[in-house]
């Protein structure tokens, strides 16, 4: 039996600034420090033509920076969002984030979002595919778990959102929000593309 404990504290702060009526800027940073059991007690490793159990730092320090810019343009109606994230830890990992989005409204109340997002990430400093025979005595820690590789990955989508006015519907169900959206990502081989589609109902209560 294999049993342990994981204690997590984190601090975010945030702060955003109105530039002109129709430009906002906004950054947050987060600190996340975990301590206790990390390693996955399922994961197994490959070592010197034979598979043992990961081996994990008993704690972590992970920082993040977020900064993003939002720009509207009365006479389109357009929104165009930028953001850039970047990512580190006591772990070796890296990670650049940035993501451009641009929101338009369009008849009657549709709203159309288009998103692209690029991941780029640098692996750990004890991260391996496969360690050989001196590993198991020279290397403190062992891992293969491929989010701690290096890979990049890029998601593309489109959401869609209206009223039920946009159709016509009558009385209150003119109030109601439906809401498409479909994500497509370009991930390394060890993930797998990944499509990711959703759709939502919002219903309005009067009190």
């Amino acid at each position: 039996l294999i049993e342990g404990e994981v204690t997590t504290v984190m601090t975010s702060v945030s702060y955003s600034q109105i530039v002109s009526p129709n430009l906002i800027a906004a950054a947050t940073y987060d600190l996340i420090y975990l301590e206790g059991f990390l390693a996955n007690p399922y994961r197994s490793v490959a070592a010197g033509g034979m598979l043992v159990s990961e081996r994990m730092p008993g704690s972590r320090l992970r920082s993040a920076l977020l900064g993003s810019v939002r720009r509207y343009l009365p006479r389109t109606q357009t929104t165009l969002i930028g953001s850039y994230r970047f990512y580190a830890d006591d772990w070796g990992v890296l990670a650049h984030t940035p993501e451009v989005r641009i929101v338009q409204d369009t008849w009657r109340g549709l709203v159309v979002n288009l998103r692209l997002r690029w991941h780029h990430q640098g692996e750990a400093d004890f991260f391996r595919e496969i360690y050989d025979a001196s590993n198991l005595i020279t290397d403190p820690y062992l891992t293969d778990d491929e989010k701690l590789s290096a890979f990049d990955t890029l998601t593309a989508g489109i959401k869609l959102a209206a009223p039920g006015a946009f159709l016509c519907l009558p009385g209150l169900l003119a109030t109601v929000r439906g809401e498409a959206s479909f994500e497509y990502a370009r991930q390394p081989s060890d993930f797998g593309d990944a499509v990711v589609a959703q759709v939502a109902l919002i219903l309005p209560f009067a009190s």
